[in-house]
């Protein structure tokens, strides 16, 4: 269950940084991608493939520990140290790569939006403000992940 809440708040976060970039795009089409359904439904998706993702933890989990700990990762089986590849992949470094390349967009649209209305109402003031906040979130959560992903290799692979 930790794993699993551990992914989905990555991937939620991916989420919401997609969702800035399409709310910051000039373009109407792409504006419309932004909807309460579409989150809700990419939410949904999002937990059904981890979930399942992670439905194989009890099979790397050794219940017959002899060092006082009770259970714990086989991080002996040729299964586990695939499992951890795999994880190490599409948790930290997909997630951590979608930020960067959907923030890096999504400061590209504030920055041309700013350049192109001389009128900027509340709203979108408001707008920008939720973008920064989400830029630092995701920057702080890259570097989380990295310093995760390098503690995974270094002491398990």
């Amino acid at each position: 269950m930790f794993e699993l809440c551990t992914v989905l708040s990555s991937y939620f976060i991916v989420l919401a940084s997609i969702d800035r970039y399409y709310v910051s795009s000039l373009n109407a089409s792409q504006r419309k991608l932004s909807n309460v359904k579409i989150a809700q439904q990419m939410i949904i998706v999002i937990i059904v493939v981890f979930a399942m993702f992670c439905l194989n933890i009890p099979i790397l989990i050794d219940l017959e520990n002899n060092d006082g700990m009770g259970c714990s990762f086989r991080p002996k089986t040729i299964y586990y140290q695939i499992y951890l590849i795999i994880e190490i992949f599409i948790f930290d470094m997909t997630a951590s790569c979608v930020m960067i390349v959907f923030g890096i967009l999504t400061i590209y649209n504030t920055k041309h939006m700013h350049v192109r209305s001389v009128y900027i109402t509340h709203g979108r003031r408001t707008e920008r403000q939720l973008v920064y906040m989400l830029l630092i979130e995701v920057s702080t959560l890259i570097v989380l992940n990295l310093s995760m992903c390098t503690m995974y290799i270094m002491f398990y692979l």
